[in-house]
């Protein structure tokens, strides 16, 4: 191969200096036919060892190998690719053509967002896409269809989750930053069906197949599980006229009482949502209001120190004026009593009036001020006989109220610091919580032990309530959210927010409800839906997938290794490697493979059931996403230098020799700046990528072939008409065969008996068939020494050009080697008889027939030997030719094609020349057996072409 290399330089050392060098290609055996790809960047050998082979045409890289249970089963003797590059043809001994998909870099659609796309989900019947864009609108695609979309809502933030449920019925999307929330959609109309705030900050989420029920992770290591569809909602509560100053509820939850800022009081039956009037008029400054835990009463003090009493149906009930302005009361649960705190710290305690009733009758005053300092807050445990305050300097403490005794103090739990401003305690007077400022504080009351230390609020708390079984405590501040903390945690469940500040906060005594009442004048009654939350930064962070059939979820913390938990209890059952930095998981649809990238490329896949490494190979970049294909054994990833590809992660060691091992293998690179995600539709035939403000799809190449025809007889030649629609064979029964690939697989190819004799019935084998230009008629050249032209329609003959004779100049040996120019006005053949002619093809009259100049010997001929293959350049300017000479010997030929004028003509010590391809910047391929007889290896040879 040097001694050839060498040669063809030298003979054109001059015309081709800046051209690319000569490269070999080596094959274990005779390569029998090679092709350019359409935009010349690959080269694909079909070579007697069975195998079809793609090649890098610059480096001379291998890039893919055919072979094994997928490919051919004997010799490989014909390749072609169609005119846009996507699909490759190969022919065989063994009587099958295949057609295999062959990776493009243009997307065969292309759907334009107006911000950069985060996520892309398919929908399980295939029939839609959902992406969403950022903080944008997000949209439902029509599958078939890029101009059909439907805008879909948007977050307030990005989205770093979009799934469907299994059923394709609803679908899930979670916000970020500031948004955190999970809404559910109705997938079939685009209407949101609702949404959760989830508390923290969610970094990923996962919905699971089998049940629909969503997981979303935070940053902070916390799983939480929520319902796959949401219950239906509480009845909403009729907007109040003017800000309420706070809320209550009472005892069993079926009434919410509020002060407004318009001076009234409210009550809302929260059964019905329905608001009325029970008190107004009142006097002007702060309202503090108190519900008599039956229910039936509602008190409210002015800031002049007059209580008034009334009923929820709005009867009056009495009223007291008191010397002092009211900063807190509460209702005895059960003796008809009440106590004050006023603003000087003295508790007194009080009878309830009588209907009518004005004066005030103290029963057991107790005139000692539970502080020093100034209280800001307190709340009064009547049945507990204690009272707990918060004074000007931030100090909670605890006091003893009993009748008829000084105050004690019975601890001092804490401070909170400056500006002191809220205090709630649980319903049995266990559990305390302060704040001042964005400082939160919760101690238990017994022992004065912090429950858990929580940080800083993103603002100045203003409300806070305990749920009555005590595991929650909401938190209201100044961003006008309330946030839901687990307890003893103090994890963030759940937020709700509002259009203002919140000032009032309540949960239901008996159902998972949150009241809500903030400055933008809307009381809400919001469920609280987590149904589980497990904390382990150890085992979870920010990766997160799953099983198919919803047995697990895959996660990854700041342990080692990827984790699958069970999706119910979410206890860890397998640990896949030992790798910390982890970029992405996926596992495939069969529950049988788990793949792990790292964030040096690595990608490792695991057997999902033992969990032994299966293979391991190295992607050239961060991979950042992960999905397997549905069906086949090929992985697809995200990398982080904007492009997305695939690869074949399946090998049998009966299928190739150790040096052509697939997995690992790159089936395809597609270009996509910016991409972040991808998606493989549920039938696996396109691949999706977003990213930038495009959504592309990509026909999926994989490592079988999408199409496998058999054939009674050896196939000889294959080729696609220039839209790609239609596929032509051809081989030793004398037939050639037409393929209408739009339709189904199955469907039975054209028969056009274009070289077979009628009586007696004689097939000659058909070495080439062509396609003209615009796909109705099929051209071909026989053993028979024929070339003949038929129409697809009918298989009617049109035109034959007959074996030479005195009268006809045609052929006298077998034609193996047709080319059309590439304007479909000349036909160029070449034969055994060692001649190359070009023919009009539509009257089938000679144009000229090519004779060689250059050497003495060859009188009337082109070739020493058999003619084997020959390709016009893409300019149609010159005609190159290829085959045998003498001792065991190649022959290389050019040619003008206007005037005939040979240019070139030398034998190569390569061995017999069977195939040659030109690419458009005067690259040549030339497939070749070997130079040594007795020996099976050969090459196919990459190198400049003389001008």
């Amino acid at each position: 191969m040097r001694s050839l290399a060498f040669a063809l330089f030298a003979v054109a050392a001059v015309a081709v200096a800046q051209a690319p060098q000569p490269k070999t290609l080596p094959h274990p055996d005779t390569v029998y036919a090679v092709a350019f790809s359409p935009d010349g960047k690959a080269v694909a050998t079909g070579c007697f060892d069975k195998a079809v082979r793609v090649w890098d045409a610059s480096s001379g890289k291998l890039l893919r190998t055919i072979s094994g249970k997928a490919g051919h089963q004997n010799l490989v003797i014909g390749v072609a690719f169609s005119a846009d590059g996507s699909q490759l043809v190969t022919t065989s001994t063994d009587n099958t053509a295949k057609v295999w998909d062959i990776p493009t870099d243009k997307p065969f659609e292309a759907r334009v967002h107006g911000q950069s796309l985060t996520q892309v989900a398919v929908s399980p019947d295939g029939k839609t896409f959902a992406t969403a864009p950022g903080m944008l609108p997000m949209t439902f695609w029509d599958a078939t269809d890029p101009k059909k979309s439907r805008p879909l809502g948007a977050h307030n933030g990005t989205v770093i989750g979009l799934q469907y449920a299994a059923n394709g019925a609803t679908l899930y999307t979670l916000g970020s930053g500031t948004d955190r929330t999970l809404k559910y959609w109705n997938a079939a109309d685009g209407k949101e069906l609702g949404g959760i705030g989830v508390g923290g900050t969610s970094v990923a989420l996962w919905v699971n197949p089998a049940n629909g029920v969503p997981a979303t992770v935070n940053a902070d290591g916390t799983v939480r599980l929520w319902p796959a569809a949401l219950p239906q909602p509480p009845k909403p509560l009729t907007a109040p006229p003017a800000k309420p100053r706070g809320v209550q509820l009472s005892a069993d939850g079926s009434q919410l009482v509020a002060a407004l800022e318009d001076q009234t009081v409210r009550v809302w039956n929260t059964g019905t949502g329905q608001m009325k009037t029970v008190l107004e008029k009142l006097p002007p400054g702060a309202l503090t209001v108190a519900l008599h835990p039956k229910g039936d009463t509602v008190a409210v003090a002015a800031a002049g120190g007059k209580i008034q009493f009334a009923g929820t149906d709005g009867k009056p009930r009495g009223e007291l004026t008191l010397k002092q302005p009211v900063s807190d009361f509460a209702f005895h649960p059960t003796a008809p009593q009440f106590q004050t705190l006023n603003a000087l710290g003295v508790v007194e305690t009080w009878p309830l009036p009588k209907v009518g009733e004005k004066e005030p009758k103290e029963l057991k005053p107790l005139t000692s001020r539970p502080t020093a300092a100034k209280v800001t807050r307190a709340i009064l445990l009547p049945q507990q006989n204690q009272a707990i305050t918060l004074d000007e300097g931030g100090a909670v403490a605890v006091w003893e109220t009993t009748d008829g005794k000084e105050p004690k103090k019975v601890r001092d739990l804490g401070k909170v610091g400056t500006q002191p401003h809220t205090l709630a305690v649980n319903a049995d007077g266990t559990t305390v919580a302060a704040a001042g400022m964005k400082t939160l504080k919760v101690w238990t009351v017994a022992d004065g032990k912090e429950v858990v230390p929580f940080p800083e609020q993103p603002a100045q708390v203003e409300a806070l309530a305990f749920s009555k079984d005590k595991t929650r405590l909401a938190v209201s501040t100044g961003n006008s959210t309330v946030t839901v903390y687990a307890l003893p945690t103090g994890h963030a469940e759940q937020f709700v927010t509002h259009g203002g500040q919140v000032r009032g906060v309540a949960f239901h005594p008996s159902q998972p409800i949150l009241y809500t009442a903030g400055e933008d004048k809307a009381v809400k009654a919001t469920p609280l839906l987590l149904t589980k939350l497990v904390a382990d930064p150890v085992r979870f962070g920010k990766v997160l997938s799953g099983f198919a059939n919803g047995s697990g979820i895959l996660t990854v913390g700041t342990g080692a290794g990827v984790l699958k938990v069970n999706a119910g209890n979410l206890n860890t059952e397998v640990t896949f490697g030992d790798a910390k930095a982890v970029s992405a998981v996926a596992a495939n649809k069969t529950n049988t493979l788990v793949a792990v990238a790292e964030d040096d490329g690595t990608v490792t896949v695991f057997n999902a059931n033992n969990p032994k490494e299966s293979g391991k190979f190295k992607a050239v970049a961060k991979v950042l996403d992960l999905a397997f294909h549905p069906k086949d054994a090929q992985l697809a990833g995200v990398l982080a230098d904007g492009r997305a590809m695939t690869w074949a992660v399946k090998f049998d060691p009966a299928d190739a020799k150790p040096e052509e091992k697939q997995f690992g293998g790159v089936l395809q690179a597609v270009p996509h700046p910016m991409a972040v995600v991808l998606a493989y539709t549920p039938d696996g035939a396109t691949l999706l990528t977003g990213g930038g403000r495009e959504l592309r799809s990509w026909k999926v190449v994989g490592d079988d072939a999408r199409l496998t025809l058999s054939h009674p007889n050896i196939v000889n030649a294959a080729s696609f008409d220039k839209d790609g629609k239609q596929l032509a064979t051809a081989g030793q029964d004398g037939n050639i065969r037409v393929y209408d690939l739009t339709k189904p697989a199955n469907t039975a190819p054209k028969i056009i008996a274009a070289h077979v004799s009628k009586a007696p019935a004689q097939p000659q084998p058909v070495y080439v068939v062509l396609f003209t230009p615009d796909g109705k008629r099929v051209i071909s050249c026989s053993f028979d020494q024929t070339i003949k032209v038929h129409t697809i329609a009918d298989g009617k003959l049109v035109k034959e050009i007959k074996p030479g004779t005195g009268k006809e100049p045609g052929h006298t040996d077998a034609v193996y080697a047709l080319a059309l120019s590439p304007d479909g006005k000349a036909l160029a053949s070449g034969s055994a008889d060692r001649t190359v002619k070009l023919w009009n093809p539509d009257t089938g009259a000679l144009i000229r027939e090519f004779k060689n100049t250059l050497d003495p010997k060859l009188k009337d001929v082109a070739h020493p030997g058999y003619v084997q293959g020959l390709k016009f350049t893409p300019d149609g300017a010159k005609l190159v030719t290829v085959g045998m000479a003498p001792k065991n010997k190649g022959y290389l030929a050019v040619w003008t094609v206007a005037d005939g004028k040979q240019l070139l003509g030398q034998e190569l010590d390569v061995g017999p020349i069977h195939a040659v391809d030109v690419r458009a910047d005067g690259l040549l391929v030339l497939g070749c057996a070997s130079r040594t007889r007795g020996q099976s290896e050969a090459d196919a040879v990459l190198m400049p072409l003389p001008k």
